[in-house]
């Protein structure tokens, strides 16, 4: 959430200096807007700032809320990485980069699910340009 970014598709390494205390990893938020809710709140309560807080990224995925869950990651101050669905709405790719076999189930609901997401964030350009920045 901190900005940064990649310069094409050359990785951008961000020093997160030395972290004193516990820090929380977690990753994988897939628009689930009550889970990350709840994940930050407890955060908060164990006193886990958000400067010792990363998401390793996919913060949409499978429908739900992607672009309330998108400005909650977005506004909280968190780190956050690129995964492969940040990247391809970052860069308006016509799929979520799963690399699912063209023929298998999966393939079937990322192609529902990432329309879902495209729709939501087509109104938030800011959110699509962040995603791209991480």
């Amino acid at each position: 959430a901190d900005g940064g970014g990649s310069a094409g598709n050359i990785a951008v390494v961000r020093d997160l200096g030395e972290l004193d205390g516990p820090v929380l990893v977690f990753g994988g938020a897939y628009s689930n807007l009550q889970a990350s809710q709840a994940l930050l709140q407890r955060a908060a309560e164990l006193r886990i700032p958000p400067s010792r807080v990363v998401h390793t990224g996919d913060v949409v995925a499978y429908c739900a809320q992607p672009r309330e869950t998108t400005e909650l990651i977005r506004s909280s101050g968190i780190h956050c990485l690129m995964g492969n669905c940040e990247e391809s709405i970052g860069v308006g790719k016509t799929d979520c980069g799963c690399g699912f076999p063209e023929d298998s189930a999966c393939n079937d609901y990322s192609v529902n699910w990432y329309a879902h997401v495209t729709r939501e964030l087509a109104s938030s350009p800011h959110l699509r340009e962040w995603m791209g920045s991480l």
